[in-house]
Order: structure tokens, then C-alpha cells, then sequence
């Protein structure tokens, strides 16, 4: 990762409200655009609950993959601490599941 491409992607994700942590999936002309952090375009920003690609990758074992979800987790439960601390609600049970069925259903979640 070049200094270009961390600051194109700190941008990129200082736009979006809320985001702490995930996973871009992008488009780019070149490996050179890529590396200068120019003419990205974002394909999907996929949130808290993406999974890292490279644990599908064959060359790497099971044990990478749950040593690297894990390591998810335990960034998730950081980041849910500190949002918190902040003043922050969490979301009962209940609200939670009506919003995976609304999701699940193809419905926008309204932003609180």
C-alpha cells in the first residue's frame, strides 16, 4: 500500500457516515492508477460484516481463516465499545431482527 492510496482510501471512507471498518470492492483502470490512488471507483462498500476475501483463498488453511474472522470480531466489539462510550444506543433484539428481515426483504434501513 502506497502513502497515495492509503489517503485516497481514508477519503473515500471519511464520506461515509458511520464506517469504521470494511471492505471495498473497487474497479481501477491500473495497477499504477491503483497504487497513486487515483481514478477508483467503488463497485461495493460491504460494512462491519464483510469477511477479509483472502480466507478463501486455497493457498491459505482453515485455521488462517478463523485466526483472521476472529481478529474481525474482536475490531467489531472495539469499534461497538467505543461507539458506546460515545453516548451511542445499541439496538435491542428485537430491533435488530426487524432490521435483518427488512434488509433480508430488499428494504432500505432508515438512518437514526
Amino acid at each position: 500500500m502506497t502513502p497515495e492510496l492509503e489517503e485516497a482510501i481514508d477519503a473515500m471512507s471519511r464520506g461515509v457516515k458511520g464506517f469504521h471498518f470494511g471492505r471495498y470492492d473497487i474497479r481501477v483502470p491500473s495497477e499504477v492508477d491503483l497504487m497513486a490512488g487515483r481514478n477508483i471507483r467503488i463497485i461495493e462498500l460491504n460494512g462491519l460484516t464483510s469477511e477479509s476475501a483472502n480466507i478463501y483463498d486455497p493457498k491459505y488453511g482453515l485455521f488462517f481463516a478463523y485466526r483472521t474472522l476472529f481478529e474481525q470480531f474482536r475490531i467489531a466489539f472495539e469499534i461497538a465499545e467505543a461507539s458506546l462510550a460515545e453516548g451511542n444506543r445499541a439496538d435491542g433484539l428485537r430491533e435488530t431482527f426487524r432490521l435483518i428481515v427488512r434488509y433480508g426483504l430488499g428494504k432500505p434501513s432508515e438512518q437514526k
